[in-house]
C-alpha cells in the first residue's frame, strides 16, 4: 500500500499537542503580520483558543507510534512564541516558570524535546535569565560533544 498502513487517530489531544500546535500558529501570526493582517489575527486567535484548551489538559498525549515523555516543553514552546506574539506578560511567565521545571534533558534535539528550539525564542525577547540558562545549556553540550568518540 502506498503511504504505509493504516494509522490510528487520535480524538483528544492533551497538552503536549496543544501546546506546540499553538507555538506553531503563534509564530504563523507573527511572519504573516506583514501580508495579511486578517490571517495572522486568525492564526493568533487559534492559537490562543488551542493553548487554553491544553491548559486544562496538562499531559502528554496517549500515543503508542510517538510517545511523549514531557509535554511541559511544548508548552513552554506554546507560552513563549504567545508571549513573542502577544507581550502579554502572563505568557512569559508561565513560559518562565515552564523553562524552571524543564531544567536541561542532556540529549540531541529531536522530535520529542522542543525546549532547546524555544529557548532560543526566549533569547530571541532579549531576557537575560533565559540567556543565561540557554548558553549554560549550549556550553555543556558543547563540552559532551568534545569527550565524545566515533567509532567507526
Amino acid at each position: 500500500m502506498i503511504g504505509g498502513g493504516e494509522r490510528p487517530v487520535m480524538n483528544e489531544a492533551k497538552g503536549d499537542i496543544a501546546g506546540i500546535s499553538a507555538a506553531a500558529l503563534a509564530l504563523m501570526a507573527i511572519h504573516y503580520k506583514k501580508y495579511s493582517s486578517s490571517y495572522s489575527s486568525s492564526c493568533l486567535s487559534k492559537a490562543e483558543s488551542i493553548y487554553r484548551y491544553g491548559s486544562s489538559r496538562p499531559s502528554g498525549t496517549d500515543d503508542s507510534f510517538y510517545p511523549s515523555e514531557t509535554w511541559m516543553d511544548d508548552f513552554f514552546c506554546g507560552a513563549i512564541e504567545l508571549y513573542r506574539a502577544t507581550q502579554n506578560q502572563t505568557y512569559f511567565e508561565t513560559a518562565q516558570s515552564y523553562e524552571e521545571r524543564i531544567g536541561q534533558h542532556y540529549w540531541v534535539v529531536d522530535w520529542d524535546y522542543h525546549q532547546d528550539y524555544c529557548r532560543h525564542s526566549a533569547v530571541l525577547v532579549n531576557n537575560f535569565s533565559f540567556f543565561f540558562f540557554f548558553s549554560l545549556y549550549a556550553s555543556t553540550f558543547s563540552r559532551s560533544r568534545n569527550n565524545c568518540r566515533i567509532i567507526i
